[in-house]
Formats: structure tokens, sequence, C-alpha cells
């Protein structure tokens, strides 16, 4: 901040309290936040209010970032204060890292407590530390230039403590009034950075793809009679398969008939399985331009459903690539399917 040609927004008033310049509730004297010399309110009709120092400049100049992380951690603190006073709700949220809404509660209850420049895990000073009714720590990171240090970051990892980091700028240090809203945390469930709606959705989607593991475990199996196999002497287009190509085909044949796929009497090189709402083709003779000696023999897996269905393609294909996987049956994908996930992607990673 600091020098002459800055137009200073906010000030700290007698009673200590960070005043905007159009809230004139302030008492004078006003002092500023960086160097504690005196300010006065300038509301003239020509130029845009602002503080200014009596002197020239802002004596000692230093980064205008350091008056800023100040003035945000100085009004979280008041304005904490002041909602409590009043029965008003102060707002800690986050944004959801699904839709990127922002989902927040109030903090500002009764019996809730917020310090600043308070150290709850050794070796670090956290900007603010919130305890809830319920004794729960949160520590609260403002950052605007700079991120936390890495020994800062791994702490605060090791220690399990909910993290919350606030980027302010001078864009929306205005909005600290009556909500904070977080960028990043640390020390929690991705399930608790979404919003109520993509919670929903992402549980719906992690009960599919358990409703689809267990549909392909059911199905692709070691079936107990040998189904007699059609030999494959030739590709779709017609063109016979020399000697060891046809015996990888029929060796990858016999795997998926063994596992309960069922052999297409129109096109001996296809191969299907009824999963659920699925209908999964195994194509040894892959696709329209790649001819079959051109692919290892192995069968690509693509899938259609058999009405309207709300599961996702995508997660179908990984159960039952991975189950093929298990009975070792070498596989690969369709290269022409690229829709990928339907649903949230991370709940492919459910176990």
């Amino acid at each position: 901040m600091v020098n002459s040609e800055v137009l200073y927004s906010y000030a700290i008033d007698s009673n200590g309290a960070v005043r905007h310049i159009c809230d004139t509730a302030g008492a004078k004297p006003y002092l500023c936040g960086d160097c504690n010399r005196d300010m006065i309110d300038r509301r003239g009709r020509k130029n845009a209010h602002h503080y200014a120092h009596r002197g020239k400049v802002c004596i000692p100049v230093q980064d205008p970032d350091n008056f800023l992380h100040r003035l945000a951690v100085d009004k979280i603190v008041n304005d904490f204060a002041r909602s409590q006073l009043t029965g008003e709700k102060y707002l800690l949220g986050l944004f959801c890292i699904d839709c990127r809404r922002p989902s927040t509660r109030n903090i500002a209850k009764e019996g809730a407590i917020i310090e600043k420049e308070y150290s709850v895990v050794k070796g670090t000073r956290s900007d603010l530390v919130l305890i809830d009714t319920n004794a729960k720590q949160i520590i609260i990171e403002i950052v605007n230039t700079h991120d936390l240090e890495p020994e800062t970051y791994s702490l605060y990892k090791l220690s399990g403590i909910p993290v919350f980091k606030c980027k302010v700028t001078w864009d929306n240090v205005g909005n600290l009034d009556s909500e904070l809203i977080a960028d990043e945390t640390l020390n929690r469930e991705d399930s608790k950075n979404r919003c109520r709606p993509c919670r929903t959705r992402c549980e719906r989607a992690k009960a599919d793809k358990l409703k689809i593991d267990e549909s392909v475990k059911v199905n692709i199996k070691p079936v107990g009679s040998r189904t007699p196999i059609k030999s494959i002497t030739h590709d779709r287009y017609g063109s016979p398969l020399r000697t060891h190509t046809q015996r990888k085909v029929m060796a990858n044949a016999r795997k998926l008939v063994g596992l309960g796929f069922e052999q297409q009497p129109k096109r001996l090189t296809l191969f299907l399985q009824e999963i659920g709402e699925w209908k999964v083709y195994a194509d040894l003779d892959s696709t329209e331009v790649m001819r079959i000696w051109e692919v290892e023999c192995e069968p690509a897996l693509y899938a259609f459903p058999k009405g309207r269905t709300e599961q996702c393609r995508e997660c179908l294909l990984q159960s039952v690539g991975g189950r093929l996987c298990f009975f070792k049956v070498p596989y690969r994908r369709h290269f022409e399917d690229t829709d990928g996930h339907s649903c949230l992607e991370a709940s492919v990673d459910f176990q």
C-alpha cells in the first residue's frame, strides 16, 4: 500500500473496528491499518470516497498485500462478533468441487469463538481459528498473493484439523461483512466439499456403481456347461485368417464363452452378454476400419442400454474390464467409444 496514489477504502476507527469509507458509523479518529498513523475521510463530490493519510505517504512503506491481509483478518473478527451480538448470520462455506456453487453454514452461533493469530498446530500460527459450540476447531487461512508455505501445509495435513483457505482480493474484501467462502480445503472428505445436490447425485452414482459391480459378478463367471463354438476362419470382410491368427481368435472366443458370453450366429466374431440394463459386446473383429490381425485378436468392449437408464456406461465397462482381468482374459476398449462418464467421475473411485 502504500503510496499517495492509492485510494484507501478501509481504515481502523477509534474503537478498533475496520470501517469502509461508506460506513458512517465509524468513530473518529481513523488510523491506517498498515502504519497506524492518522487518516482523514474524504467524501467529496469529485473523486471516489476514500481515506487518506495526513502526510504524503504511508510510513513505513510496506507490501500492499500486508495491509489487505491484516484488513481481511480484522474485518472477519469484527463482523463475526457483530453478527453474534445482533443475532445475524455469519456464513462460512466453500465452493462445491463439482458445480462450483457456494455451500455455506452459519458459524456465528452463541458460544462460538474466533481467534486471530492463534496456534493450534505446533510450529504454525494460523490467521484465524474458529472454535464452534461443539469445541471443534477449524483453521481459516487468508490467502491473497502467497499460498501456504510447504512446511505449514505439511503440518496442517498431519494435524487432521479442517483448514479453509480463502482467497481475498480488493474486489471481494467487501463481501466479508457477512460471509467467508473458501476456495480450497484440507483434511475434509470430498463428500463434505460438495453441495447437497451434487452430494445426492454422487451418492446415487455410488449406489449405481455398486449395483453394476454386483450384476457384473453375477453374470460374468465361469459357466458349468461348455457351449460349442463355431470356428472363426474369416474376418467380417470375408478375408481368410492365417493359422496363427485363427488360433488366437479361437482361444479368446473360448475364454469369453467360458464366462457366459454368447457367440452371435450372424457374426461369429461378436459375443454378447446381457448385464442388468445393458447389452455388453465383446468384439474380436473390433471395428469398421481395423482388421482382426491388426489388434492382436483381443476383444474390444462396448455396450448399449436396453432402454432408458441413468446408469453410467463408463462405470459399466470399467467394471466388466476389471472382471475380465480377474479371469486373465485380455481385452481393450472400443476406440470409437469416447462418451466418457455420464455420472460424477469421482464415483468411479469408490470401493
